[in-house]
């Protein structure tokens, strides 16, 4: 099986590595709700991080992980799938916890009058800006 890493979305294609390996192939929710499923992609990374995590600390008799039936092993088997590659309905297991997240967003930017989208649009430049052209430090 391959490991994604460092998973990117531009709203046209993903970007990942795959077992050292530069990957991109057009992103196949482009005219689906993409926040959404950028939520949803991030909601999986982080719950495949914490099964692998979680089995690490097990293999070292760090902890002790118990389930029934093969659960474990089979979310060990998911965990090492790129969101893309999940089936709908294991892709909707993600889309829920994303729903919740746009809720709070909502929910949040609503009580301060905020329009998310110009914020979050604010908040993406000055990263970009910070990453590509760092600031001086002031002397």
């Amino acid at each position: 099986m391959s490991e994604c890493k460092s998973v990117f979305c531009d709203g046209k294609f993903h970007y990942y590595m795959v077992n050292g390996v530069e990957r991109k192939e057009p992103c196949p929710y482009r005219k689906k709700n993409l926040l959404l499923e950028k939520l949803s992609l991030l909601e999986h990374v982080q719950w495949s991080e914490w099964i692998r995590y979680m089995d690490k600390r097990a293999i070292h008799g760090e902890t002790t992980v118990e389930f029934t039936n093969g659960t474990w092993n089979e979310w060990l088997r998911k965990a090492s799938f790129h969101y893309c590659d999940l089936t709908e309905e294991e892709k909707e297991s993600d889309r829920k916890f994303a729903r919740e997240v746009l809720a709070l967003i909502k929910k949040e930017a609503q009580s301060k009058k905020i329009d998310v989208v110009k914020e979050m649009d604010r908040i993406e430049h000055e990263e970009f800006m910070d990453e590509y052209y760092p600031r001086e430090e002031a002397k």
